[in-house]
């Protein structure tokens, strides 16, 4: 009895290393059904899960690239939203690497919450972001639950990943790039102007509007962010008309300084999009900012100056 015990135990280790993530204690209860239910010989059960689920790796959104993809992928609907034609249909999808938006004009019987894995799907940028789009020949299952996660992410982990959708970072801000604070904006398409012109539209009309542009780094990496006026004035601790107050938009010079002064060496902890057009930008979508060091960061940085120490 002993031994049968140390060989199911030993062949159930190697199992859960060989499946990896795709390990489940649905995958395990089958084992054990097939040895003590069914009196199946432990090698020969192994084998059985082998060519079961082993077969057809499933992806996972953090591995998905560009292009159609007839592999299967199970995903959790985190939100829905319909066109006013109902047919239709954009929102997130969810697994445990990640997040990647979703649209789909085919209609089909999607709801928050539920669980489906996806077959013959495609993938292309849509503003720059990778988004899941179903097409006709997509096919969608009820599946079982799926974990969601979001995990907190190294920028460099994050520059191999393809899909970098409202991913989680901590960093601090290392250089400052100009045009940042108050802006000015073309009426017509938001283009930020250059010596008072929007390329697009000469005469337009304009407005004040406030945007920050710089470098983030972590100890691992750095990138360049962009935060929107709202992102902006919680990052700064000040609004666009406290800004104006001041006579940033009139005095450049000052406000570069005191941009610097209240932003470089600051540490803030994002919510943000990776998008990939002419260089790799992210756009924060949610900021809070931290009272101290976050731990996290003094250990990354440590660490990459330990290891230039010792190189």
């Amino acid at each position: 009895m002993r031994g049968i015990r140390e060989e199911f135990s030993k062949a159930l280790e190697e199992l859960k290393a060989e499946f990896g993530e795709l390990w489940s204690e649905e995958i395990e209860g089958e084992l054990v059904e097939l040895v003590k239910r069914y009196k199946v010989p432990i090698s020969e059960a192994s084998s059985v899960l082998r060519r079961k689920h082993l077969k057809e790796k499933k992806l996972r959104i953090s591995e998905l690239s560009l292009g159609f993809h007839e592999e299967p992928i199970r995903v959790r609907v985190l939100n829905v939203k319909r066109g006013g034609n109902k047919k239709r249909v954009s929102g997130i999808f969810g697994d445990e690497s990640g997040l990647i938006p979703f649209i789909s004009h085919i209609e089909y019987q999607l709801e928050e919450g539920k669980c489906f894995e996806l077959r013959n799907f495609l993938v292309r940028r849509w503003k720059g972001i990778p988004t899941i789009e179903l097409v006709k020949d997509s096919s969608l299952q009820l599946s079982s639950p799926v974990e969601i996660r979001n995990p907190l992410l190294k920028i460099s982990e994050l520059l191999k990943r393809n899909v970098n959708f409202r991913v989680r970072l901590i960093g601090c801000i290392l250089s400052l790039k100009m045009p940042s604070g108050i802006v000015r904006r073309c009426s017509l398409c938001g283009r930020i102007l250059r010596n008072g012109r929007c390329k697009e539209h000469e005469n337009s009309k304009s407005y004040l509007d406030m945007r920050l542009k710089f470098i983030l780094d972590d100890g691992s990496s750095s990138i360049l962010a962009i935060a929107s006026r709202k992102i902006s004035e919680e990052i700064l601790g000040m609004s666009l008309e406290e800004c104006i107050s001041e006579g940033w938009e009139k005095r450049r010079e000052k406000a570069e300084i005191e941009l610097k002064k209240r932003l470089l060496g600051k540490f803030i902890s994002i919510e943000a999009s990776l998008i990939r057009a002419s260089e790799e930008i992210l756009k924060i979508e949610r900021v809070e900012v931290p009272s101290d060091i976050p731990s996290i960061l003094i250990e990354r940085f440590f660490e990459v100056y330990t290891h230039a120490d010792n190189s």
